[in-house]
C-alpha cells in the first residue's frame, strides 16, 4: 500500500510506493522543493535530509534552481519556471504561499496529496496533486490553477502550468 507521511514541524512530506520514495519539503522562504526521489525512505530518514548543507552560492542565480517542485515565475531565478501566468495588469510573478495540505486516501487503496498554494497578492491559488496507486512506484502529477477573484478582477491568463518541474 501507497503511504504519505507528514511532519508540520519540518514542513516536509513523504510520499512512498513499494519501492520509493519522494521527499517534498517546505523551505523558509515557502517554496517547495523535491529532496529525494529514490529509494523508500522513513519519515526520520527524511528528516534528516534536512542537515545535509545547502548548495554553494552563484553571484547570478538562486540555489533553489533545479530544487523547486512547484517553480513560478518570479524573484531572481534564471532557471525554466513551471507555472507562468499573465494578471491583468501586466504582472507576471507569482508569489504563491501554501495555505492548506490535505491526504486522500482512494477507494482503490491508492493516496494522493494536495498541496493548496495561494498568491500573496493575485486572486489565484495553486493546488498540486501527487497521487500514488497501490502496488507500484508510480506516482501521478497535475496542477489545478483556479482564479479566486470575480469579474472586475479581469481574465488571468496561464502562460504554462507544468505538473512538475524537476531538473
Amino acid at each position: 500500500m501507497p503511504s504519505i507521511a507528514h511532519d508540520p514541524e519540518h514542513r516536509l512530506w513523504v510520499l512512498s510506493g513499494p519501492g520509493s520514495s519522494y521527499v517534498l519539503h517546505l523551505d523558509d522562504d515557502h517554496r517547495l522543493r523535491g529532496l529525494h526521489w529514490g529509494p523508500r525512505l522513513t519519515l526520520d530518514q527524511a528528516i534528516s535530509l534536512l542537515d545535509h548543507p545547502a548548495p554553494g552560492r552563484r553571484s547570478f542565480e538562486d540555489p533553489a534552481d533545479g530544487t523547486l517542485d512547484l517553480d513560478p515565475t518570479g524573484a531572481l531565478r534564471y532557471g525554466h519556471a513551471g507555472v507562468q501566468v499573465r494578471f491583468p495588469d501586466g504582472v507576471r510573478d507569482l508569489e504563491p504561499q501554501l495555505v492548506g495540505d490535505a491526504l486522500v486516501d482512494h477507494a482503490d487503496g491508492g493516496a494522493e496529496l494536495v498541496l493548496r498554494f495561494a498568491d500573496h497578492h493575485y486572486p489565484l491559488t495553486i493546488e498540486a496533486h501527487a497521487r500514488l496507486r497501490p502496488g507500484t512506484d508510480v506516482m501521478e502529477r497535475h496542477l489545478v490553477l483556479r482564479h479566486t477573484g470575480n469579474e472586475t478582477d479581469g481574465p488571468v491568463t496561464v502562460v504554462r502550468a507544468d505538473s512538475a518541474t524537476w531538473a
